[in-house]
């Protein structure tokens, strides 16, 4: 099991991802050192499920990537790489597809989101003063449907302010309460609302006992800073 967690904040947009990989039961069959967020230009891709199959998606993006030939603005690269995780994701094996999902997050920093705003009594205002300077945020999950492995469907709405890959309903639902308390904490550093949504996420499987993820989380595009110890006593 994983978890991949990606959260709209006001200004920003944060990804988080453990970096446990699971080759069998057991706590010695487990390494902490995979790497499942993937920064492309104001893209993080990161991924949940079968190792081979991510790698051989993983590697058709990049490979796509290096060949693009429009301006690497967040909205091209969203639209483009998710059809390039769904042509890649319907040439590998069947059994490699169980359960791989995708998470891709974008912030393009040099365009504003569109929006009409309005006052309580439904009458159109002009933009407010908090609202100011806030980037394009696109996030989108690919999940295969739950009958089957065959096709990836792409789902623009998450749990509230996030999208969650890799983890069971009831945990993410407490993921994504931990993260809309989140919400205007620290609004304008970016690095402090990533650590406390890892430090959260920490809290909440430790208690959870959920033993197939931890190690250190990987938060993009930053460095890893939290590590998820043994959980439970």
């Amino acid at each position: 099991m994983t978890v991949v967690v990606a959260c709209h904040y006001l200004k920003t947009a944060v990804v988080v991802a453990d970096c446990r990989v699971s080759y069998g039961k057991g706590a010695n069959c487990v390494d902490d050192n995979l790497l499942k967020l993937y920064p492309f230009s104001n893209v993080i891709l990161g991924f949940a499920g079968p190792l081979k199959g991510a790698n051989e998606v993983v590697g058709a993006v990049r490979e796509n990537y290096r060949n693009y030939s429009k301006p690497k603005i967040a909205s091209n690269l969203i639209s483009d790489m998710e059809r390039w995780i769904k042509h890649a994701y319907r040439d590998i094996d069947l059994a490699d597809r169980k359960n791989l999902q995708f998470i891709l997050a974008a912030v393009e920093p040099n365009r504003e989101p569109r929006a009409v705003w309005r006052n309580k009594n439904g009458e159109e205002i002009s933009k407010p003063e908090w609202a100011s300077n806030r980037p394009e945020i696109k996030i989108i999950s690919l999940k295969p449907p739950q009958s089957n492995s065959e096709k990836l469907i792409t789902t623009r709405s998450g749990h509230g302010l996030c999208h969650i890959i890799g983890v069971g309903t009831e945990i993410r639902d407490k993921i994504a309460r931990w993260a809309g308390e989140t919400l205007n904490f620290s609004a304008q550093s970016p690095k402090q609302q990533a650590r406390v949504l890892a430090d959260g996420l920490m809290a909440i499987l430790m208690k959870e006992k959920v033993e197939t993820v931890g190690g250190l989380f990987q938060i993009g595009p930053y460095a890893s800073f939290s590590r998820l110890g043994k959980p439970g006593p």
